[in-house]
């Protein structure tokens, strides 16, 4: 059917990583291998409920499969010191959104996606936005939207019986962002103003804990950070192709104490 537009991937990866450090103690050389597969697909469609960009719907889902293996070992140690931890997980995703033009002014989508991860967090993420616009000269818009990052396998799983142990109750880093957005173009000039918040919690962190074998480090769930601001921009492009342009933001990261977090410059800036 016309009304009908569909796509399918498949896709596939590898990576492997290997150090080794010359430890400054004289213990020796200690190696860490990690070797991580995985491959999956993707099916999505749209349907043109009515003629042209009035209506539609778009559906989809996701799948992927992983195998990691990490080893940790002395360089030349016996097989049976080497600390290995093998993690295979898969991952489904299934998610919607509608589209809507009613009027010639103004524009819509809502959508949803729910993910489920057979080792980690199962979460499902919203989102929404709203368009109001004259044509090509000016708009503004309004944005909503729910996301998550579950942590990966060296965050979660990854222990060397040296320095690091695994945490298997870790869960996942999660965001909620707002904003909104005032544009323009006119002439080769394009312009645009927004605000914005955004707040992420559960922030997987890099923290001491006291074990049966000695303090190690572990990766945890720990606080929050909340992202607030404004950002201006434009651009100028003349009929011989140069361009110019610039913009500046002002913005203010908190912890959740509400002291400033280390590294976020409240003034930010572009010029070329």
């Amino acid at each position: 059917s016309s009304r009908l537009t569909a796509t399918a991937r498949l896709y596939a990866n590898a990576y492997r990583y290997r150090d080794r450090l010359v430890l400054a103690d004289g213990s020796g050389t200690f190696t860490d291998i990690g070797d991580s597969r995985w491959g999956g697909g993707e099916a999505r469609g749209r349907y043109a409920v009515l003629d042209g960009d009035r209506l539609g719907v778009t559906a989809g889902a996701e799948v992927t499969f992983i195998s990691t293996n990490s080893q940790a070992f002395y360089y030349g140690a016996p097989p049976a010191d080497i600390v290995e931890v093998p993690k295979a997980f898969n991952l489904q995703g299934l998610y919607t959104e509608v589209d809507a033009k009613p009027l010639p002014w103004l524009a819509l989508t809502a959508g949803v996606r729910a993910d489920r991860n057979s080792a980690l967090d199962d979460r499902v993420s919203p989102r929404a936005a709203l368009f109001f616009s004259q044509k090509e000269r000016y708009g503004v818009k309004f944005l909503y939207a729910e996301g998550f990052r579950n942590p990966s396998a060296y965050e979660g799983f990854f222990e060397d019986g040296v320095d690091f142990v695994a945490n298997p109750a870790i869960g996942a880093e999660t965001i909620r962002s707002y904003e909104a957005v005032l544009w323009g173009k006119r002439e080769g000039l394009t312009a645009r103003l927004s605000g914005f918040r955004w707040a992420a919690d559960r922030l997987v962190e890099q923290e001491p804990v006291d074990t049966p074998d000695g303090e190690r480090l572990q990766f945890q769930n720990q606080g929050a950070l909340t992202s607030t601001g404004v950002e201006v921009e434009a651009s100028y492009r003349d009929p011989e192709g140069w361009l110019a342009f610039g913009g500046a933001a002002y913005t203010r990261v908190v912890d959740d104490a509400g002291a400033t977090a280390a590294g976020s410059p409240p003034w930010s800036g572009a010029l070329g």
